[in-house]
């Protein structure tokens, strides 16, 4: 029991899950660019294709994993939660990102105009 009391020489620790999460949102963040830089230069529509694969593959493995270590460290009351608010921000930031792009997809698609 007085190990969850905290005294006042005591300081919390930065979480280890916020910490990764931060680390798994930026890795997404800088891999999606060196993704993306390739198929804009490129404008072949296979090429295209592989790339954006790449990407959705991308954004479905960081956004749960960045999630989930990110609400995990928030929930821990035992540490700081500066690295898990910046990673649930980076993810959250993501799947924004990823609905506005689907929706411009479906807006721009020559199917949906004739639809």
């Amino acid at each position: 029991m007085n190990k969850m009391i905290q005294t006042e020489g005591e300081k919390k620790s930065n979480s280890k899950l916020g910490i990764t999460s931060f680390i798994v949102s930026m890795s997404a963040v800088i891999l999606l660019n060196i993704l993306f830089i390739p198929s804009y230069l490129s404008m072949d529509y296979e090429e295209y294709i592989v790339w954006g694969l790449m990407a959705a593959v991308l954004y479905y493995v960081s956004i749960p994993i960045g999630l989930g270590l990110a609400i995990t460290s928030l929930v821990r009351k035992e540490s700081k939660k500066i690295f898990g608010i910046l990673g649930l921000f980076i993810n959250l930031v993501f799947v924004l990102i990823l609905l506005v792009t689907f929706i411009m997809t479906l807006i721009e698609s020559p199917d949906i105009r004739n639809w």
